[in-house]
């Protein structure tokens, strides 16, 4: 239920982009309309009952994740990709340390195989993915950007498939196949 909800997370960044005056075209919503379809094929539908303080927690993530990326265009676009990358990834840190602190957490070490992980997973899935992330920002808009998030969604499970051994049914892959239909449409676009 969650993966579903999180996968509107487009509709949230379009919205915010025509709250700021940005124009969206009739692709933008065949794309999101392919897209959120598609994923909610390729994750079998919802399922299960809704916490609803935890639904409420997904919601503010959305807008509060959409803005970021949203304001980061308007207001941090004209920034150098590793500058912006540097200063927002130490503010949340920052914060998430400080939070961390107040809460009277207590420090456990990881062992040095958790901390090879947390190395890794801190270059790797955050530094590289936010230069990566506000370097397309830059270069195609966060609303491109948003149309093309349920590949990361498709992306987990064939990644599942190739390593866990998992297995995609019908109902899947044609889910799979809208998500890269909404792809392709982008494609096409930046052709024309």
């Amino acid at each position: 239920m969650s993966a579903m909800i999180k996968s509107t997370q487009p509709l949230v960044v379009l919205l915010l982009l025509r709250l700021g005056g940005e124009q969206l075209t009739r692709r933008h919503w065949v794309r999101l309309g392919l897209a959120t379809v598609g994923v909610y094929l390729l994750i079998g539908g919802p399922g299960g009952a809704v916490a609803p303080m935890g639904l409420l927690l997904l919601m503010l993530s959305l807008l509060l994740y959409g803005s970021q990326l949203v304001f980061t265009q308007w207001w941090l676009s004209a920034y150098n990709t590793h500058t912006v990358t540097f200063y927002l990834s130490t503010v949340m840190t920052v914060v998430i340390t400080v939070r961390w602190w107040l809460q009277g957490a207590v420090w456990r070490d990881p062992g040095a195989q958790g901390w090879i992980i947390i190395l890794v997973l801190a270059i790797v899935s955050t530094w590289f993915a936010r230069l990566a992330l506000y370097g397309a920002i830059r270069r195609i808009g966060t609303g491109q950007i948003a149309l093309l998030w349920p590949l990361q969604t498709l992306t987990i499970i064939v990644l599942s498939v190739i390593f866990l051994n998992e297995r995609m049914t019908p109902v899947q892959w044609v889910g799979g196949a809208l998500v890269l239909s909404s792809a392709g449409l982008a494609m096409n676009r930046n052709r024309a």
